[in-house]
């Protein structure tokens, strides 16, 4: 149903595209970009393996504490909760890697950001049932998902060119500001629209 989706779901296709490529792409620059920030302090590619895998299971935890969460608070104000910390706290763990890099460092960046990301993956999906009918809900969420995820993988080359643009990895947080504000935007006027229609369902 794609042209269903795109004749009276365009609101809904954007905002799901934008909820996609802010989660893939804030948890790819915690993993991706953190392998260049550790080769960047000196350690070897195998030691940057080894917290990456780390951070693989720090996410698998950070899921369920975002699924516990959202299962007392409710997904969509998580969602929009998880997305206003991501954008919150960019310029201060972008200033954190911005200096002399060390291992505690580095690891809180990503410590930080992978989890928030994980808090707005948990919900992304049960949000994409909330915006599209039945109907067209499996469409819906599987083309978003995978134009969003095109615009989330261009995370670490984005990373890396505004570091190298402005000799300093503080200007990173450019792209995370670019991936969290608009969306948090658009989520806002989602919530209203998505509470609207359960009103007048009641």
């Amino acid at each position: 149903p794609l042209k269903e989706l795109w004749k009276n779901f365009k609101f809904e296709v954007v905002v799901s595209i934008t909820v996609s490529a802010c989660y893939l792409g804030t948890s790819y620059s915690a993993m991706m970009f953190g392998n260049r920030l550790f080769q960047q302090a000196g350690y070897p590619v195998s030691h940057s393996m080894l917290y990456s895998f780390i951070d693989l299971l720090w996410a698998s935890i950070a899921l369920r504490i975002a699924g516990y969460i959202a299962d007392r608070i409710g997904s969509q104000q998580l969602l929009k909760l998880g997305i206003m910390l991501l954008a919150v706290v960019a310029l201060p763990v972008c200033y954190l890697i911005s200096g002399e890099l060390t291992l505690a460092k580095i690891y809180t960046y990503m410590t930080i950001m992978t989890f928030l990301s994980s808090v707005v993956l948990c919900c992304a999906a049960n949000y994409a049932t909330a915006m599209f009918p039945v109907k067209c809900r499996y469409s819906g969420y599987s083309i978003t998902d995978s134009i969003g995820s095109i615009i989330g993988g261009f995370t670490p080359f984005m990373m890396l060119l505004f570091a190298d643009l402005f000799h300093s990895n503080l200007w990173c947080v450019l792209w995370i500001y670019i991936l969290t504000i608009p969306t948090f935007l658009l989520v806002s006027i989602m919530n209203k629209k998505i509470n609207s229609r359960e009103e007048e369902i009641l």
